[in-house]
């Protein structure tokens, strides 16, 4: 959790009439556009989306209020919005976690959301969003197309951090989280809770990820983990598999990774060896996981630096950053062996942080990044100051595959979102506005017509510097 994100955008002002028409980005995108603003407001501040698509081709996004904790009504929680004609244009829907007296709930930061594969008993897709906060987090969900919420605490447990969650069937929804000191061994533990919302009081079960896998990984001591996936494929071998992308020191001989790490005597989140990827799979509904070591990474890597996803035939693409390159790796059997790192950042980009995966069919593969196209760190001086004229120049990218990541393109699907240093070491970041685009976003391609629409955090709008926002592309 970073507290420096309550007051992120407190006291700017930002007309939406001018972000709603951007410069219009390199085809086959449109036009950069904010998410619009909720009724009442001429402002929308959101930032950090999470985001999913129903089979129905409704694409729905969640992104943090990112206020203030004095700024009234829309201090801390998250706005939900929809599409319903394939990302070209977006309406809000509604708040269902906002520190308000209409809609109470705890949250504000972290906001994550995902949509059920199947219908429910009310012949709808349930949408579920989840909400991290200072006290225990907050999953709401809806069975009526938004129309009412119902919410419930995740845990019972207070400060859990990154609450991100993955639905399967009709009612199931996974939630993966890091807690405090429940493990003897281990000040921070990864869970993975199980609510079924179509019980009346939403029943749950949990389990603890990483126990008993010192012989396989050398142990997972607070792993940095990604949003968690559900194969949810009728064609897939794997049906029903959950996998949860996580990142750590490569043990017994690294030093454990923290976000306040300070192993340069500079507050960077740094390994005493290399880093590795690895995926925790479970097969049984949540209740036990399995963990495999995907590739080996750098000494330093950026915070919640990884994320997978499943095509209709159950290869798993799974999607990493060292605060330099962006990599995939894919694997055939469940996750249980991988391909060679892939790096994607080519061409015209040769930086990239944050890739994005998403997954269509057979072999379709979309990978949506932060990218530029000066050489080095992210974090480094050398990219220039935050927000500066000649500061690099960041925008979403994408790396696209149509043969399994045998071959790729390269597309840019955005104008300008950032300029400068872009930091991915999360609480040691400065305040300089380096991390205004702050860890996460999200990418779905529409089982409707196979296109990709991607939703992001933003502080350019024509050129200019402007408090960070929730923008959207969508492929034409």
């Amino acid at each position: 959790m970073n507290l420096r994100r309550i007051g992120l955008v407190a006291g700017a002002v930002l007309a939406l009439a001018a972000q709603s028409a951007l410069a219009s980005s390199a085809a086959p995108f449109t036009a950069t556009r904010a998410l619009p603003p909720p009724p009442g407001t001429q402002v929308q501040n959101d930032a950090e989306p999470g985001m999913a698509v129903a089979p129905d081709g409704a694409i729905w996004v969640a992104s943090n209020l990112s206020g203030s904790l004095t700024s009234g009504d829309r201090a801390l929680g998250s706005d939900v919005y929809v599409s319903r004609d394939g990302g070209k244009t977006f309406r809000w829907v509604a708040q269902p976690i906002s520190v308000n007296k209409a809609t109470p709930g705890a949250g504000g930061f972290d906001t994550d959301l995902t949509v059920a594969p199947e219908k429910n008993a009310k012949g709808n897709y349930t949408v579920y969003a989840a909400s991290l906060s200072i006290a225990d987090s907050t999953l709401a969900w809806s069975d009526d197309n938004g129309a009412t919420w119902l919410q419930t605490p995740i845990s019972g447990v207070p400060v859990e951090d990154r609450p991100w969650v993955a639905a399967d069937g009709p009612c199931r929804v996974y939630v993966a989280y890091h807690a405090p000191l429940l493990l003897p061994t281990d000040g921070t533990s990864t869970f993975v809770t199980t609510i079924d919302t179509c019980t009346p009081t939403a029943t749950r079960a949990t389990s603890v990820v990483g126990t008993d896998v010192d012989t396989v990984v050398g142990g997972l001591t607070n792993p940095q983990f990604g949003k968690p996936w559900v194969d949810t494929s009728a064609r897939s071998p794997h049906r029903h598999a959950i996998y949860l992308p996580m990142a750590q020191c490569h043990a017994p001989t690294g030093a454990t990774l923290s976000e306040d790490a300070d192993a340069s005597s500079q507050g960077v989140p740094s390994c005493g060896a290399r880093s590795q990827n690895l995926v925790a799979v479970s097969t049984d509904g949540g209740t036990t996981f399995a963990v495999h070591q995907v590739s080996l990474g750098s000494k330093t890597m950026a915070i919640w630096p990884v994320t997978v996803a499943t095509d209709a035939a159950g290869t798993v693409y799974f999607v990493w950053t060292d605060s330099v390159h962006a990599y995939l790796n894919s694997s055939r059997d469940g996750g249980t062996t991988w391909s060679a790192s892939r790096r994607l950042d080519v061409g015209p980009i040769r930086t990239a942080v944050y890739p994005t995966v998403a997954a269509l069919g057979t072999g379709r593969v979309d990978v949506a990044m932060y990218a530029t196209d000066r050489a080095g760190n992210a974090n480094d001086a050398s990219m220039g100051k935050p927000g500066s004229s000649t500061g690099a120049v960041w925008r979403v990218w994408v790396a696209r595959t149509t043969d399994g990541g045998r071959s790729f393109k390269i597309l840019r699907a955005s104008d300008v979102i950032h300029r400068g240093v872009l930091c991915t070491y999360g609480s040691a970041c400065s305040g300089d506005g380096s991390r205004n685009l702050l860890d996460d976003f999200g990418a779905v391609l529409s089982p409707r017509n196979g296109k990709l629409t991607v939703v992001f955090t933003s502080d350019m709008n024509n050129g200019r510097l402007v408090p960070s926002y929730t923008a959207y592309v969508t492929e034409r």
